[in-house]
């Protein structure tokens, strides 16, 4: 996570939750109400802040699809991603 890169906050204890460095996305569970989460970092250079979305909102496969098309590094894709994220998008 870069500096200048703002914690997102759980969506329903409103919480700052601290994500992992080494990842671009992953599941986490708030430490607090313990809520499961997908992370999103679109870009690793932090020009996008990081989105949090409830697991159980996005179906597993498209966050499959997200998680390869990310590691793929597919710019194509990423417009379809950004869409995604932004209909599950909590907060």
């Amino acid at each position: 996570m870069s500096a200048e890169e703002t914690s997102p906050t759980c969506p329903n204890c409103r919480l700052a939750v601290t994500l992992p460095t080494d990842s671009q996305t992953g599941e986490i569970a708030c430490p607090v109400c313990t809520m499961a989460l997908y992370f999103v970092r679109l870009d690793e250079a932090g020009e996008n802040p990081p989105v949090l979305i409830r697991q159980g909102s996005l179906a597993v496969s498209d966050w499959e699809e997200l998680c390869r098309c990310l590691q793929r590094g597919d710019s194509l894709s990423t417009v379809d991603i950004v869409m995604l994220i932004e209909q599950y998008r909590d907060g």
